[in-house]
């Protein structure tokens, strides 16, 4: 949600691409797991396009959760073993801390965390004889949309989040900053109904 990388991009991040100093975040390659010869197998290649090369600066909470990671020595004991094309010092490691997270299985804790937060809500909504208030199903495609759109509701320009997301095409980039955009001018014209109300009843 802070780098609005793509699942694969986040998941082969290493500290060697991360500079807490400068604040600045390199992505050069990205994790794959597909099958080669029938066997399925975890893999560091090129990112999506050449224009997903790039280099996008940390948020203050970017950082602070990277520093908070880091501080963790048995991420770095432990991981730093682990080797894959030549990539090693992985930033995000499974819950044994003996490999590097599986791309499928990032898609998969976020459909448990999903159905387990719906299903209490269901069971407090029944007991409250309310609706319940439902999570969607969230994939991390999602996460990565929702962050694009957060980044452009604040107004950032459009060639800027076109490099941060690492949008081949800048149509792909409009899409998303028009929709941003939308929302907030529906906010601003709830505002404006609210004065027009209040001036009503003065």
């Amino acid at each position: 949600m802070e780098t609005a990388l793509r699942r694969g991009e986040i998941l082969g991040l290493t500290w060697d691409n991360v500079d807490l100093n400068k604040g600045i975040l390199t992505v050069d390659h990205q994790l794959y797991y597909h099958s080669i010869n029938g066997k399925y197998q975890i893999k560091v290649g090129s990112p999506k396009t050449e224009l997903s090369n790039r280099c996008i600066p940390l948020s203050l909470k970017a950082i602070a959760i990277l520093k908070s990671i880091q501080e963790k020595e048995y991420f770095n004991s432990v991981g730093s073993g682990i080797e894959i094309d030549g990539y090693k010092n992985f930033v995000f490691l499974n819950s044994q801390k003996n490999n590097v997270i599986i791309p499928r299985q990032f898609g998969d804790a976020l459909t448990a965390a999903c159905v387990k937060y719906n299903k209490k809500e269901e069971a407090l909504a029944q007991k409250e004889g309310r609706e319940p208030d439902l999570l969607p199903m969230i994939t991390p495609h999602v996460l990565r949309h929702t962050a694009c759109t957060r980044i452009a509701e604040l107004g950032v320009d459009i060639k800027v989040l076109q490099t941060v997301m690492g949008h081949k095409k800048v149509d792909m980039t409009m899409n998303i900053y028009n929709h941003a955009d939308l929302n907030r001018m529906k906010k601003e014209y709830q505002k404006m109904e609210s004065l027009k109300a209040e001036r009503a009843l003065m």
